[in-house]
């Protein structure tokens, strides 16, 4: 492309507001180069054959509305596009909508001019640069991150087996000293050979989502990851309830990985001689389908509540409850490249309940249940 042209694509199926929209990008920049096509399915045909800059999207089209236009285009561009939405008179809560759901910005038809389109364009492409930028310096930390953990983990076998050896030369009756400290050291290695195991977790949660497919969350839950919990299940007799849950677009493996991870802490995070009960539920909210993992453990205060999803977040020490603090944060950064979002509310000596929504399907997603 010609430096300083911005090519755009103009999806808007009716004619008058296309070129009202074309007439005043022409008259503030020349450097404007607008495509246009009325239908959703003209525009993926479009993107197949041709790059650009921009896209502005109609929320009301022939062949998609409302927030299914929205989450269909940034598809179609594969996320490598920025998306402006048009929206009716005084849309706000649309547009608001529809970046919660990838859009970029979004303009009110009636309210739009030359300067205010021209501005609004600019700076959502300077956005997007930006955030593109972020997205490869992250990729380059999450790379060093598993780097380095991953080069570490070598001299720590090591070590490990050595402590080991050293144990089985040890005569209890006149090395007992030298036999406690040895299992400190022991210890010491185990446990950060699974901060290892989480963190090259956590930098590989980082990446591009992985294949997408429609999965039976229930029968995920029931047949992988409540078998995996099956020792802990039964060791603590505890109640797992599980209710009718609506399917979802979502790679199966990192689906597992968030079940896991709630229903695992749901069992570990428990008062003593308290029997475990989880329950797992769905919940609708617009645009959203949701599931809740609800538990009666400990809670979490509510000072604690905006930095559980952050890494190394621990609130309790190890010898409490084991693990590294970084479980949460990983599964809220896989849930982030999926656009989709995790909150919690609890009550100290009561539970919590984690919900975790999920963009709703797609009509042609629900196709291929």
């Amino acid at each position: 492309m010609v430096v300083g042209r911005i090519k755009l694509l103009l999806i808007e199926d009716d004619e008058d507001d296309a070129f009202i929209l074309i007439e005043t990008l022409k008259e503030v920049s020349p450097n404007f180069i607008i495509d246009h096509v009325d239908r959703l399915a003209k525009a993926a045909e479009y993107l197949m054959e041709n790059d650009v800059d921009i896209i502005l999207s109609d929320l009301s089209l022939p062949d998609c509305r409302g927030i299914d236009t929205v989450r269909n285009v940034i598809d179609m561009s594969g996320g490598k596009v920025p998306v402006i939405v048009l929206t009716g008179f005084s849309d706000d809560e649309m547009g608001e909508k529809s970046i919660q759901v990838g859009a970029d910005d979004y303009l009110i038809k009636n309210e739009v001019s030359g300067s205010i389109v021209s501005r609004v364009i600019r700076y959502t492409l300077e956005r997007h640069k930006i955030k593109h930028k972020l997205k490869e310096t992250n990729k380059l930390l999450s790379d060093f991150c598993h780097t380095v953990a991953h080069d570490l983990k070598n001299p720590l076998n090591s070590f490990g087996l050595f402590v080991g050896l050293v144990q089985e030369d040890l005569d209890p009756s006149e090395n007992g000293e030298l036999i406690d400290m040895s299992e400190v050291i022991e210890q010491s290695v185990s446990r950060m050979a699974q901060i290892l195991d989480d963190l090259l977790l956590f930098a590989e949660s980082g990446g591009d989502p992985l294949d997408k497919e429609v999965i039976n969350v229930k029968e995920l839950i029931f047949n992988k990851v409540l078998v995996d919990l099956g020792q802990r299940i039964n060791t603590s007799n505890a109640i797992i309830d599980v209710g009718e849950l609506k399917n979802i677009f979502f790679s199966q493996t990192h689906l597992y990985q968030v079940f896991q991870n709630l229903i695992s802490n749901a069992l570990k995070f428990m008062p003593k001689d308290v029997i475990p009960s989880v329950s797992i539920y769905a919940k609708s909210e617009e645009y959203y389908d949701c599931v809740c993992v609800k538990d009666n453990g400990i809670g979490i205060a509510p000072e604690y509540l905006g930095s559980i999803f952050k890494p190394f977040q621990r609130l309790h020490r190890v010898d409490q409850y084991p693990g590294t603090g970084i479980g949460l944060a990983t599964i809220s950064k896989i849930l982030d490249n999926y656009n989709s979002e995790i909150s919690c509310e609890s009550i100290i000596g009561e539970g919590s309940i984690f919900t975790v929504k999920f963009p709703r399907l797609k009509l042609e997603e629900k196709a291929l249940t």
